[in-house]
């Protein structure tokens, strides 16, 4: 006979078909007894009439403990439970030990009379069958738990079903409050979120490896996670929900990214080095051509002589300077602007915030008096110097290499002139910037010295040929220079600021004079007094001018401010506001925009 056990499955759907194929089996009593002899569960065939045993299989007579064969022919002392029915029997043994096994009969004809097909199966054996699945899953469930990434299973509702331990410990929830419920939400700074993954894979994508950056913990902190991914099948091979394996990268993360800035920083200075400068000076390049404002300029910077200080005072003192240097720089700089340390003793600094490419000159003449002040380090006194080089997107390069390599031939101009001045690597900028920065100079010193002067043209009135009133015109005569036209300073005024001091002194010297020919016996005059855009816009300008009235007893009405047209149109409410606070003082006010005219 074939030796090849059936299972207890297979035995079980025959005796389930019993009525059906008996006769099929009973015509071939050789596959019947190769089916039974095989067998792994207790076999009998009791006589229904007198319970009497008239066939065992190897099985049965193990569990009845019946070497010798003598188990057919006896009557089976038990009660046979009825069909579809399970029972439990007793067995006793020789040595006083009992046996328990649970039967199940089944009616069938044996050799033309009706008798019971019993099944015996004992109930260490039925243990072990069952254990077989439990310890399954007790080892499955400690696998998942000893692992040290999250295992996280959903449903194909995406709710979740199982959760570990390291999933409690890396996403801060227990098991006891997701179970069940969708997965809790931990989407950050993230514009992907597990959740729209979790989707995916459960309409059958798989991952393997992805990066999920800037999400959060249940506590808040920042979250890093690698996954993979599988789906879940049930039996009939449909989606059934999907297995979430998941990595906590966010420690690995931080020390790559310390790493990564630890390359780009210097490490004396703690400033940027010459890659990320040259990085983020590409990326303000690349934007400029997408529409962002230009100009913009970049600046070297090279300390004068710092051989020399080097040799007389040594490295450790020269490494103190290189870093006090750096703070200086990054203290005159706003947010917007960059420094780094590029070279020994060169730092090279982005501009981007500015209005006019001759702003790049002021600023360097700022970053060289600043560096320029007295230093103490190491007991040692330093008067230091540097030299600065300055070039201008898009005229001096288009590309971060050029732009640099302009910067730095155009500061090696700076310090063959003698060093502690800039120089721009167009000539015509260079120019048209000196003379900015020297006329610029040359205001401070003409408001010290008083060589402002106002003259005073007469306002006729057409009809009558009188005077209606003066306007004060300001002028500037320079000692050496001569009388210079407003064209060319009232500009630079503007832009360096000067022309809030300028402008307050000419208001106060109108209403003054204008007071004063009053109090001369003269009859009446209006003074009219041009303001600047940036003394309107400046928040003490009404309380300066009711200040001003006040101090020269000047009647209002005497006096007439004339505004510009391009301060009338730009921050409507604002205007208005200033206008209407000056209106209700009874000055007038005008301006050559359609003939404006505003009175008390």
């Amino acid at each position: 006979m074939n030796s090849e056990k059936i299972s207890s499955a297979q035995l079980a759907n025959i005796v389930e078909n019993f009525p059906i194929i008996a006769k099929k089996v009973m015509a071939d009593a050789a596959l019947f007894y190769s089916l039974a002899e095989n067998n792994s569960d207790g076999l009998l065939v009791i006589c229904k009439e007198d319970k009497i045993i008239r066939y065992a299989n190897p099985a049965a007579k193990k569990i009845f403990h019946d070497a010798s064969g003598a188990l057919i022919g006896q009557p089976f002392g038990h009660i046979i439970p009825k069909e579809a029915e399970t029972s439990e029997i007793n067995v006793a043994h020789a040595n006083g030990r009992k046996t328990k096994a649970e039967i199940r009969a089944k009616p069938m004809e044996w050799q033309g009379e009706k008798a019971y097909l019993l099944t015996l199966r004992t109930m260490d054996s039925r243990q072990r069958i069952k254990s077989v699945p439990d310890k399954n899953a007790e080892r499955l469930s400690a696998l998942i738990n000893a692992s040290p990434l999250a295992i996280v299973a959903v449903d194909i509702s995406g709710r979740v079903t199982t959760w570990s331990q390291a999933a409690t410990r890396i996403f801060g929830w227990s098991e006891v409050d997701v179970l069940g419920q969708e997965f809790p939400p931990i989407a950050g700074n993230s514009n992907e979120s597990l959740h729209t993954l979790i989707e995916r894979v459960l309409e059958g994508a798989s991952l393997h490896g992805l990066g999920l950056i800037g999400q959060r913990r249940r506590n808040g902190e920042e979250l890093d996670l690698q996954l993979w991914t599988t789906s879940l099948c049930n039996s009939q091979g449909l989606n059934s929900g999907a297995m979430i394996f998941a990595a906590d990268i966010t420690e690995r993360k931080r020390t790559e990214e310390f790493f990564n800035n630890a390359a780009k920083r210097d490490a004396l200075t703690s400033l940027p080095n010459r890659a990320q400068f040259k990085e983020r000076l590409q990326q303000v390049i690349d934007r400029a051509e997408y529409g962002e404002r230009p100009p913009f300029a970049v600046l070297h910077f090279g300390l004068d002589r710092f051989k020399n200080i080097n040799h007389s005072l040594g490295h450790t003192t020269g490494d103190l300077l290189l870093r006090e240097s750096a703070h200086r720089l990054a203290g005159s700089l706003y947010d917007t602007d960059l420094v780094a340390r590029t070279g020994g003793d060169e730092f090279s600094i982005l501009l981007r915030d500015i209005r006019h490419v001759r702003d790049s000159s002021r600023i360097a003449q700022k970053l060289l008096d600043t560096v320029a002040q007295m230093t103490l380090l190491d007991g040692n006194k330093i008067f230091a110097t540097a030299s600065i080089g300055i070039a201008v997107y898009p005229q001096d390069g288009t590309d971060a290499d050029t732009l640099l390599h302009s910067a730095d031939i155009a500061m090696q101009r700076a310090k063959q002139r003698g060093g502690s001045t800039s120089q721009f690597h167009t000539d015509d900028l260079d120019l048209c910037a000196k003379e900015h920065l020297d006329m610029e100079s040359s205001l401070h010193q003409a408001y010290e010295r008083g060589e402002f002067e106002l003259y005073y043209q007469p306002q006729v009135n057409p009809r009558n040929g009188c005077i209606a009133g003066v306007e004060a015109l300001l002028r500037w005569f320079h000692p050496e220079n001569g009388m210079i036209s407003p064209t060319r300073f009232i500009p630079v005024a503007e832009r360096s600021g000067m022309i809030i001091p300028i402008g307050e002194w000419v208001l106060r010297t109108a209403c003054m004079q204008a007071q004063a020919w009053v109090e001369a016996g003269l009859p009446p005059v209006r003074v009219a007094v041009n303001i600047s855009a940036r003394q309107f816009d400046h928040p003490q300008f009404v309380p300066y001018v009711a200040k001003v009235l006040h101090e020269s007893g000047l009647d209002p009405k005497l006096l007439e401010l004339e505004l510009t047209e391009s301060m009338l149109v730009k921050n409507t409410e604002d205007v208005i506001t200033v206008m209407m606070n000056l209106k209700r003082m009874g000055i007038l006010l005008s301006s050559s925009l359609s003939g404006f005219t505003l009175a008390h």
